[in-house]
């Protein structure tokens, strides 16, 4: 019998993991209306996803939960160091320290937390004690999802209760998929991974034992034992008696032929009492989802990536995509989100998925090079000498700079600056380096942590809305900008941070931060139109006008499409023009260079040239900063700007002349006539636009 659901809620959360938990916690402090189901009965059979990065301890501040996950879960004076061994009581091969969770110096300086251990017996609690605060979630467990079916109102599933095995039917305005990596949603999407799949066996075995009593090396969170036949890895799950081993890189012949105790019994020793609680073999893939959205239905966590489990990257990369997608649904769900704000999500989170799992594969390389002898083992001069060369290759490795650098640039440094929610700048791109972080305010990045005078972070002002940081003693006035954000809905706080040292970390003194933490945009000036730059960050599409003639957009778009279809002279002299003007490469077209004539002219010129006034909104906010160009009150509007050039601009404008007369000449030669009659109007029409300018 199928029983119809309550009346239909906003977003339906199918799995109740770390990731599906987060996405729920998200949304609930939103105050969207949210529903998690899960086939399990709740029970934690599996620790897994032990570590807890330092961007995801920052996502639990903003929760509300940091300190708890850090001093009431996994014990906090636990050394969380890492040992490799020839065995438990071999001989040390190299030994990398973390301090406890509790110690002051597990916090990194670029950030008011730092990573922790957290396995899933102490982190779901946690989360879920969370969200039994929030009263817009409900969680629910025993619900297996059958079906999904979309149109375009909603999303409809059918749910058996696995004990009752009633039938349901739950609706509601979007389903993200936090159902792990054999993804019942993806699959249901018809939605593939691509990547590498099947590398190898392995089995972990669950245990209970007094491992501490029984060997010399101290307390550590990762044990690993490499031997010429073996390469395991035991953690610790309770910081006491219970333990996690896994037998690696082995074929599924090789793991069925021996039983899980058998396997436990190789890797510990012969005189380790223990008894097994749990098994679970599985294998290892390196695969990303083709599509990260179908409709209304979104794939969040190891339902769109596969990560090699090292270095904690699946569960985090997973906590990141639910803080990317839960504003934007919340977003869309109250009314103020543009149409273009749900797609990019993926085209933000992809990209990071990419990276991370590719890193994960270079650590899964690096462990196949660590290829040990008998003699390592051995109580020799030669055995001492084999340990010290295994330490220094170790340590040179992409393994052992997770340990050493905890990496950093992987987990701070990414950015979206390539999103279009995010209005660049001109500074250079970012250096992406997993071991190196550089905070930066730049646009698409994360928003870099400093302690405010009241002792809090710069991240403390970040959440629940976009932030306007007001940096600096001096500040331009900012109401048109929050006027037009409260016409829009778009929700918004203003905070002066007068701090001189901030405003230099931030090099602007005006800065947009979206929910998540990321730099929307910043500038020293309010924009010429506030409405266009919040339509930009909240995701509505510009309006581009369809293109009037036969001349193809490239010659006005693309630099090397244009720059191939000159002269040599004209060539140099209009390479030379684009090069004083240090622009985005995608800006580098003379009619963008126009920005500045004004907006009766922009009009003009967008229907004449079909030029995209999005870009050329980014133009003139680099343009006001260079001096190339200055704003005054419109004397018949005082709500907007006219804007002029200066003496700079109109210098950099002859230039423009110059080249604009080398293309007039050059041209014509590869048009046919057509194309030679409408590229003839078009640059009178541009020579009357750069008179009025004047």
């Amino acid at each position: 019998m199928t029983t119809p659901s309550a009346p239909p809620l906003s977003v339906l959360v199918i799995g109740a993991g770390p990731v599906g938990l987060s996405l729920a916690i998200e949304l609930g402090l939103h105050g969207v209306s949210c529903l998690v189901l899960d086939e399990t009965d709740g029970t934690i059979g599996f620790p897994t996803a032990n570590r807890i990065s330092c961007r995801t301890m920052e996502h639990l501040r903003r929760w509300g939960i940091a300190d708890e996950a850090r001093y009431h879960g996994f014990p906090s004076d636990y050394p969380r160091d890492t040992l490799y061994l020839t065995d438990f009581h071999g001989y040390e091969l190299a030994r990398f320290n973390d301090p406890a969770n509790s110690d002051p110096a597990a916090r990194w300086s670029s950030s008011p937390e730092g990573p922790i251990w957290s396995p899933k017996l102490f982190f779901d609690p946690i989360l879920r004690q969370r969200i039994a605060s929030l009263p817009s979630v409900d969680l629910r467990f025993n619900c297996q999802v059958v079906d999904i079916q979309q149109d375009e109102h909603g999303v409809t599933v059918e749910v058996i209760d696995t004990r009752s095995h009633q039938h349901e039917r739950i609706t509601a305005s979007y389903l993200a998929g936090c159902d792990g990596g054999r993804s019942f949603v993806r699959r249901q999407m018809g939605i593939e991974l691509q990547g590498q799949f099947s590398h190898d066996h392995q089995l972990s075995v669950f245990f209970k034992a007094s491992l501490l009593r029984h060997h010399s090396f101290g307390p550590a969170v990762r044990y690993w034992i490499l031997t010429p036949t073996l390469r395991a890895l035991v953690v610790a799950s309770n910081g006491n008696d219970l333990w996690c081993a896994a037998a690696l890189g082995h074929t599924q012949q090789d793991i069925e032929s021996r039983t899980p105790e058998e396997w436990v019994r190789l890797i510990l020793g012969d005189d380790i009492p223990f008894e097994v609680i749990a098994t679970s073999p599985w294998v290892g893939h390196f695969a990303v989802a083709a599509h990260y959205q179908q409709g209304r239905v979104f794939l969040v966590g190891d339902a769109a990536h596969l990560a090699w489990p090292a270095g904690g990257f699946g569960m985090n990369t997973g906590i990141g995509d639910a803080g990317n997608l839960g504003w934007k649904l919340a977003a869309t769900v109250q009314g103020w989100a543009g149409s273009e704000l749900l797609k990019s999500y993926e085209q933000e989170r992809r990209p990071v998925a990419l990276r991370n799992v590719r890193e994960a594969g270079n650590m899964r390389s690096a462990d196949d090079t660590f290829r040990v002898s008998e003699e390592l083992s051995t109580d020799t001069e030669e055995g001492a000498q084999l340990r010290q060369q295994f330490r220094r290759l170790l340590e040179a490795s992409s393994r052992g700079q997770e340990f050493t650098s905890y990496m950093p640039g992987l987990d701070l440094g990414y950015t979206y600056e390539d999103s279009p929610l995010c209005i660049a700048d001109g500074t250079p791109a970012l250096a992406q380096d997993p071991n190196v972080y550089v905070p930066s305010a730049k646009p698409g990045a994360r928003a870099p942590h400093a302690w405010l005078a009241d002792g809090r972070s710069t991240l403390d002002l970040f959440g629940q809305s976009f932030t306007l940081l007001r940096l600096g003693g001096e500040v331009p006035d900012t109401s048109l900008l929050e006027a037009a954000a409260q016409q829009q809905r778009l929700p918004l706080e203003v905070v002066d941070v007068p701090q001189p040292e901030i405003l230099a970390q931030y090099e602007s003194c005006l800065v947009l931060v979206r929910p998540d933490g990321h730099v929307a945009w910043r500038a020293n000036r309010v924009p010429h139109d506030p409405d266009e730059l919040l339509d930009r960050v909240r995701g509505v599409p510009p309006s581009i006008p369809a293109h009037r003639g036969h001349l193809p957009l490239q010659l006005f778009t693309n630099k090397a499409f244009l720059l191939s279809r000159l002269g040599g002279e004209a060539r140099r002299r209009y390479a030379q023009v684009l090069t004083a003007w240090e622009l985005n490469p995608t800006h580098h077209n003379v009619m963008s260079y126009l920005e500045e004539v004004g907006e009766a002219s922009q009009q003009q010129l967008v229907q004449a040239l079909s030029i995209d006034r999005a870009n050329m909104f980014d133009l003139l906010n680099r343009l006001e900063q260079r001096d190339l160009v200055e704003r005054a009150p419109d004397p018949n509007d005082k709500r907007r700007h006219v804007v002029r050039l200066t003496p700079p601009g109109k210098a950099m404008m002859n230039q423009i002349r110059t080249a604009v007369d080398d293309l007039n000449q050059d041209l014509f030669a590869g048009l046919d006539e057509q194309e030679q009659q409408t590229l003839h109007s078009l640059l009178l029409k541009l020579l009357g636009l750069l008179t009025e300018a004047e």
